[in-house]
């Protein structure tokens, strides 16, 4: 890891002991993989702007770096450290060889825990100038010391990146544009839950593990990254992943950290989200609708899922979801949907659950790909279902219905095996 000394802003390497194998610490004892143990150390979180700073820019002709805008922001941050009692800062636009694919794909992977780290993480609002006045009509609101219009916040709250740098460190401090402090993370929870939708279980330093994939996912719904691919990028540390970076790969990323994500956990809220754009399903006219798989093709069409939580019960988990060469291999319940008279459609009920107490599940549509096929496709990607079990006799829902049990009342196909989604990749 190398980090910028806040005094002379020359570069230092640093290796975390955590990291070299025991029997090496044995032969590099004195040696500089001990002396140079990480030390704490203040990382800053910005939105890039034009002539950063690059590793390059920083560690040959320092002249010609002093000429560039991204400068200023390298000292200042540098100073703020200083001022603040630490000896080092860490920069991701000069602390990253980014011509180094091999070091760039570390760095991400280890982005997280990086900011996590820190002592404290200052976040550089480069687009607000002084609190918010707004208009004579505009009543004060605890969100204007991050607006930049009355309608606008900082750009910070939208980019990808940002999320884990919001969400990462313990500590964090917010400066404007001549780094005057506008507080703590702390002392506006209310406020950033307003702007982002993140709670402040999250905010607070939560063990996001506690949160279903589905919710996490609306964190990232409206943000933006320069590179496609970053979308998913941004998230590694979300999702607690490590996985190869494909520059150049597109969407199919996205798809990638999906398939990542199912192979540590059996959270099936990962299926629970819509695209309110996509084509209604027509059972007379199926190509009508193209087929998709169970993968989101984004985070954005998860907006609308931020109720959907983990699925509590006694009975065990479901299998973890697989990826076969035939396509995706997943458990579910699910019954035939007796209003399509081809006898192809089919409920799934997703082992997750919408609100805060179970009974209400959410539920997705999938089409057999043949009478005789065991593959599926996902179909009416538009809506996400609400499903509840409920009792003909009383006329009452169940609160308490648990997917992972035999549910007799259903008719038709109440299967509990493995089928097959076929991978639609764009």
């Amino acid at each position: 890891m190398r980090l910028l000394k806040t005094t002379t802003l020359q570069m230092e390497e640093f290796f975390s002991s955590s990291t070299i194998p025991n029997f090496a610490k044995q032969h590099l004892a004195g040696s500089m993989a001990e002396d140079r143990e990480v030390p704490k150390y203040a990382i800053l979180s910005h939105v890039w702007g034009p002539e950063e700073i690059s590793f390059q820019d920083i560690t040959r002709d320092r002249r010609l770096a002093r000429e560039r805008s991204g400068w200023a922001k390298v000292q200042a941050s540098c100073a703020q450290a200083c001022r603040d009692g630490y000896a080092y800062i860490w920069i991701d636009t000069c602390c990253i060889d980014k011509t180094s694919s091999t070091e760039l794909s570390e760095a991400i992977n280890s982005m997280y825990k990086w900011y996590k780290d820190s002592e404290i993480c200052y976040v550089y609002l480069s687009d607000i100038e002084e609190a918010y006045r707004g208009s004579n009509y505009h009543s004060f609101d605890d969100t204007d010391p991050f607006r930049t219009t009355e309608s606008q916040y900082s750009r910070w709250f939208s980019r990808g990146w940002t999320l884990q740098e919001l969400l990462a460190p313990s500590t964090l401090q917010f400066f404007n544009k001549y780094w005057t402090s506008i507080g703590m993370k702390k002392d506006h929870l209310e406020a950033i839950s307003k702007i982002t939708g993140i709670d402040h279980f999250a905010l607070n330093g939560g063990d996001l593990r506690r949160l279903s994939i589905a919710r996490r996912m609306t964190w990232a719904g409206n943000r933006q990254t320069t590179r496609s691919e970053d979308t998913a990028y941004c998230l590694l540390g979300i999702f607690n992943i490590n996985m190869p970076l494909l520059y150049g790969e597109g969407a199919n990323a996205f798809i990638r950290l999906q398939e990542e994500i199912m192979k540590i956990s059996d959270d099936q809220s990962i299926f629970a989200w819509k695209d309110p754009s996509a084509t209604s399903y027509r059972d007379d006219y199926p190509e009508a609708s193209q087929p998709q798989g169970l993968l989101a093709s984004s985070p954005s069409v998860f907006q609308y899922s931020e109720t959907v939580a983990q699925f509590y019960s006694e009975s065990p988990g479901r299998a973890v979801s697989t990826s076969t060469n035939k396509g995706l291999q997943v458990e579910f319940l699910m019954c035939q949907d007796l209003s399509y008279p081809s006898g192809l459609v089919f409920l799934a009920v997703l082992n997750c659950q919408i609100g805060t107490f179970p009974g209400v599940l959410p539920g997705i549509r999938l089409r057999r790909l043949g009478h005789n096929s065991e593959q599926y496709a996902r179909i009416d990607v538009s809506q996400l279902l609400e499903i509840s079990s409920y009792n003909s006799e009383s006329g009452l829902v169940y609160q308490g219905f648990n997917p992972g049990e035999p549910q007799l009342h259903l008719k038709g196909r109440n299967s509990s095996k493995p089928i097959l989604i076929a991978i639609f990749r764009r």
